[in-house]
């Protein structure tokens, strides 16, 4: 259990709802999902990684990653994570971000794709301690918002530099940062060394967010206890649902223990997201993106045989419907065989 007080949750002068965190995905944490993990009570989310080169040429698929939402309440806080290693660039999407009307900036250094390796961006930076002190500076100082970073251990078990990583850029001003223990060789495999998220606490002075593997609530608790972390950041354990903030929200708040969510309130939560999605994407491009989802928000459940050919049938909501109302009843009949 976590024991004593908790203290408050903040970044700079900014002040997330409560300790639970949306780690930023790639290809999932769109403004849909944002707002989904929002209204089930996250108190920091973040945007899929933006990549400030493209940003600064005017690239019309980050322009739309990178739009600021106007609508957020006064609970939706959201992070808009930059990746890169021109500085020159990184500090001026920093800057148009900040006008546009961001609250919170993030500096990835810790996505370990193919990509990024050519750019020395993501994990890559951490092979270049004072490149990432120069660059993280450079953004501090080119905005008023506070700014984070997301590091990893380090590219492998031989460059494992975390602890330095993380007091330079305490050095440069960033105001937070997240650490997911796990190298970048070994992407989302093998396991999380939450150990490392206690030494990099004991050495900083600034908040540290824990990061990896927090599949339920327990986990969550586990992390928060042994870690001493300011906050935890959950992303595949979101996928799966999103009532996980909710459930590590309320226990953190008051004690409260929610039961896990039964497949009518799943279905009804798929079909809100799906409803989302559509409005924001179009039928087409909306329903491919509850495709994406899916398989995530079904693991709960007894699925049919063939999920991924079931999946490509769902194109359109009415048949999202009826594909709910079908694993519906083969999680009922499977919950009257088990009494």
């Amino acid at each position: 259990m976590v024991s004593g007080p908790l203290k408050a949750f903040q970044i700079g002068d900014v002040k997330p709802r409560n300790k639970v965190v949306l780690a930023p995905m790639s290809e999932y944490t769109d403004r849909t999902f944002r707002r989904l993990c929002s209204s089930y009570d996250a108190g920091l989310v973040f945007t899929e990684m933006i990549h400030a080169t493209r940003l600064v040429h005017g690239n019309s698929r980050t322009k739309d990653i990178a739009r600021v939402d106007d609508g957020e309440g006064d609970g939706d806080l959201t992070g808009y994570q930059l990746v890169g290693s021109n500085i020159d660039h990184m500090r001026e999407a920093a800057r148009m971000l900040e006008t546009a009307g961001a609250r919170l900036l993030d500096l990835n250094m810790g996505c370990p794709d193919a990509d990024l390796k050519a750019m020395g961006a993501g994990v890559y930076l951490s092979s270049d301690i004072d490149k990432a002190r120069r660059l993280a500076k450079a953004v501090v100082d080119a905005v008023q918002v506070p700014v984070t970073a997301k590091i990893r251990l380090g590219i492998n078990q031989e460059m494992v530099n975390f602890r330095r990583l993380g007091i330079a850029l305490e050095e440069a001003g960033i105001s937070a940062v997240t650490l997911h223990p796990r190298t970048g060789v070994q992407r989302l495999t093998g396991p999380s060394y939450w150990q490392h998220i206690k030494e990099l606490k004991q050495a900083l002075h600034i908040p540290v967010i824990g990061n990896g593997d927090i599949m339920g609530l327990e986990d969550a608790k586990e992390m928060l206890r042994s870690t001493k972390c300011d906050a935890v950041m959950i992303g595949r354990g979101a996928l799966r649902t999103p009532h996980l903030f909710r459930q590590v929200a309320g226990y953190l708040a008051d004690g409260a223990v929610l039961p896990p969510q039964a497949f009518e309130e799943r279905a009804r939560m798929v079909l809100d997201h799906a409803g989302m999605l559509v409005a924001d994407k179009g039928p087409g491009t909306g329903m491919q993106w509850v495709r994406r989802f899916l398989p995530f928000y079904m693991q709960d459940f007894r699925r049919p045989p063939g999920m991924d050919r079931f999946v490509k049938g769902v194109t359109r909501m009415s048949e999202l419907k009826k594909a709910l109302e079908n694993i519906g009843a083969m999680d009922r009949a499977d919950a009257s065989r088990r009494k």
